[in-house]
């Protein structure tokens, strides 16, 4: 196989809709039937995996050196290049709105440039309290406003540069708290006020971003938040359902509420449906997206609480709109999980267990996770003898692959297997209750749960 393209690193970067959308803007660029035209064609059709070199000269330029080949790819990977930029600008309303305003202005237009001046300033007051970067922008307005050849140029150049500071020292430190809540997320053993690095700067004390950032280090550092700050958390994320905020805030509170909410939950602050909710969101948002996909495991995480909270519903439709962001290397194996864990939720054991006996499975924690599912179709199909010939070879599975599997992940699995082995002896409730209790480590605590309650 010969060197493969630098092309199609960026092309694995995008999803199917991305790739769609870049190979629209492809063909407006080149006039049909022109060897640039007829190789963009070629590269798409085919798709993945991307045609290596060798291919397209035997397929469309046989008499072309491989060195003529490369560089009319080079060319492609420019227009591709423009047309993330082209992507990127079109996320970004503001960027869009204050580049227009410069345009304007650098071409004389002044009337015209003062009132984009006016609009951009009114779009970044009113959502400044959301929207972090507003205040770079009305920074970056009034120090552009001091340097203005318009006619209309303020007379007081003190002001103008006296709000361009305030608005940028505002910004930065917001980004500074912004910086030290990541750095938290990521390494906790880092210390919130450290991070922080000016305390001479203080934001404005009804602004939304600040005030969300504290509310979430007083959860990471206390584990108790009031209902009135879990209400304004929801809401900064409903607010983000309709606006281009920041998406870091959105996957920040959805990651925090999910670590919490078994403590939300004893609070009364949180119930199944804000869960969904919030999924929805971090959907929506595309805040659960890297590189243009959803991970696999993030997906099977949704998937998995969803089936825990019986929401079958809502997952099948969630699975059915999304499972097209999941990566090509994984959506295959990742659907038929889903499909199996929601068999499963709606007591379809055959079901499930022919999807699941039908599949070839790669990933380490999906040959965890059909394991387990087969335990609970056995057990309630009552097939107690090959449960428990079952429950020998995952035991074996386990200590056969200690070197693949995380310790809480093998500590898990085998309490669960403890507390399956008990139902399918028809031990007392009491007992594997009791049992439960005292075991330390044990994964499908909610079916578990559930099951002791039945």
């Amino acid at each position: 196989m010969g060197h493969r393209p630098k092309l199609y690193q960026i092309f694995d970067t995008l999803s199917e809709e991305e790739l769609s959308s870049c190979h629209h803007y492809l063909r407006q660029k080149w006039n049909k039937g022109s060897q640039i035209y007829n190789l963009s064609e070629y590269i798409f059709r085919k798709n993945r995996p991307f045609p290596q070199l060798d291919e397209i000269k035997h397929k469309l330029f046989s008499t072309l050196s491989n060195k003529q080949i490369s560089n009319k790819l080079l060319i492609i990977k420019k227009a591709v290049e423009e047309w993330l930029i082209t992507k990127q600008q079109s996320n970004n309303l503001i960027l869009q709105q204050y580049d227009l305003y410069l345009s304007y202005h650098d071409r004389g237009l002044f009337n015209d440039a003062a009132k984009q001046w006016e609009k951009v300033k009114h779009y970044c007051e009113k959502h400044k309290d959301y929207d972090i970067q507003c205040y770079w922008y009305l920074h970056r307005l009034y120090h552009s406003l001091y340097y203005s050849h318009s006619p209309e140029k303020n007379k007081d150049p003190k002001t103008l540069i006296e709000k361009s500071n305030n608005y940028q020292e505002t910004h930065r430190l917001l980004t500074h708290k912004q910086y030290a809540l990541e750095e938290i997320i990521i390494n906790t053993y880092y210390s919130y006020d450290d991070l922080v690095f000016d305390h001479s700067i203080n934001a404005p004390s009804d602004n939304t971003i600040s005030t969300i950032i504290d509310i979430l280090y007083q959860l990471i550092k206390t584990q108790e938040i009031s209902s009135i700050e879990y209400d304004h958390m929801m809401s900064y994320l409903r607010y983000g359902r309709t606006m281009n905020i920041g998406e870091i805030y959105v996957i920040i509170l959805i990651h925090f509420i999910q670590q919490k909410l078994i403590l939300l939950k004893k609070n009364g602050l949180y119930t199944d449906d804000d869960l969904i909710e919030l999924y929805d969101l971090g959907l929506t948002t595309k805040s659960f997206m890297y590189r243009g996909y959803i991970s696999a495991r993030r997906f099977g995480n949704i998937v998995n609480a969803a089936c825990a909270m019986q929401k079958t519903t809502w997952l099948r439709n969630m699975v059915s709109r999304y499972s097209t962001h999941l990566h090509p290397d994984d959506a295959l194996e990742v659907l038929q999980m889903s499909k199996a864990q929601i068999a499963v939720a709606e007591e379809k054991y055959s079901e499930a267990v022919e999807i699941i006996n039908g599949f070839q499975w790669t990933m380490s924690d999906h040959k965890l996770r059909y394991r387990s599912l087969l335990c609970i179709c056995y057990l309630e199909e009552k097939e107690f003898t090959l449960l428990e010939t079952f429950i020998n070879s995952f035991r074996a599975y386990l200590s056969n692959n200690s070197d693949n599997l995380t310790k809480i992940a093998i500590e898990g699995a085998k309490g669960y297997l403890t507390i399956i082995r008990m139902f399918c002896n028809a031990k007392p409730i009491n007992e594997i209750a009791r049992t439960y209790s005292s075991l330390t480590y044990v994964s499908n605590r909610v079916w578990i749960e559930r099951k002791l309650k039945s």
